[in-house]
């Protein structure tokens, strides 16, 4: 910054001092900018304030702290939050953004949660794996999908433009499926706890195909009260292909029997199960086997 000089002589009737004149130096300096104005996100559907914070690579009590708001705050589309200092996100800082909630590149879009959609069936739909939607929401495999809530989907997969002109005869067979599914799931968690007993089939206790038969009956399915048998049934499911869906029968074999069908659950989801294990046992929710270890998928409801 260059800084200019200049000397004023001014005449001064200071008699009383003895001074004639005073030589009085002046140092000017530039004016300061006046600071930029902050950067600022706008709310689009979809949006939560975690989801922003991450988008914004800053952290949610950054944001919060910035626009004196609380985890609690309740924000809207079309909302103009204030971007804090540090951001490392530039493309999701430069004020409204499109409809689809990102600005430059490849466009994120949303998706509406309806009765009986699971993480995987909502990841399969969009062509991604389930760990890229849960990332996108700041969200785990426990959280419980409500009805109505819009979920981020990330860009990178199959958007759901790309469906067929018939979209929406396609969407009623697919809400038709997942209302299906979601009867055959809720059924399975409503047993959870009651005790395995052979060739028991409700209301006070359950063995594996027990469980799983009386599950399909709720949707107008007959199974028989077989494992071996109801892995006959159904649709055959490359399950180191393809990704496991809700309502899905997973077989297995038992300790006794390597090899050898003699165990079936229910797929709650891509990882989770409901099955009725052994005798002392209660019908319970855990991790589905790993590949090695299932025999075989089947799916009896598709869309």
């Amino acid at each position: 910054m260059r800084r200019t000089t200049r000397t004023f002589r001014l005449a001064l009737a200071l008699t009383s001092i003895g001074l004639s004149s005073l030589t009085v130096t002046v140092v000017a300096t530039p004016a300061l900018a006046a600071p930029a104005s902050a950067s600022t996100y706008t709310v689009v559907s979809g949006d939560t304030l975690y989801g922003i914070a991450r988008k914004l690579g800053v952290s949610l009590n950054a944001l919060l702290a910035a626009n004196g708001m609380s985890a609690t705050s309740t924000i809207h589309p079309g909302t103009v939050l204030t971007v804090p200092a540090g951001a490392t996100a530039p493309a999701a800082t430069s004020g409204a953004t499109g409809s689809t909630g990102t600005t430059g590149g490849a466009a994120a879009t949303t998706h509406t949660i309806v009765a009986g959609d699971t993480i995987s069936g909502i990841a399969a739909r969009y062509g991604h794996k389930y760990g890229a939607i849960l990332k996108a929401n700041g969200i785990t495999l426990q959280t419980t999908l409500i009805p109505g809530r819009t979920l981020i989907i990330p860009p990178g997969g199959t958007p759901a433009a790309a469906a067929t002109p018939a979209q929406p005869q396609t969407n009623a067979s697919a809400d038709a499926t997942s209302a299906k599914v979601s009867t055959v799931v809720a059924y399975a968690q409503a047993q959870l706890g009651k005790p395995w007993k052979f060739a028991a089939a409700g209301p006070d206790a359950f063995d594996c195909s027990g469980l799983t038969r009386m599950a399909y009956a709720q949707i107008g399915i007959s199974l028989p009260h077989s494992s071996v048998l109801q892995a006959n049934r159904g649709v055959a499911i490359d399950w180191t292909t393809q990704e496991i869906q809700a309502g899905d029968l997973v077989f297995t074999a038992t300790s006794d029997t390597p090899g050898v069908i003699g165990h079936v659950g229910i797929a709650i989801d891509a990882k989770r199960w409901i099955h009725s294990p052994r005798l002392g046992d209660v019908v319970r929710m855990g991790f589905i086997p790993s590949d090695a270890k299932i025999l075989a998928v089947r799916r009896f409801v598709t869309g």
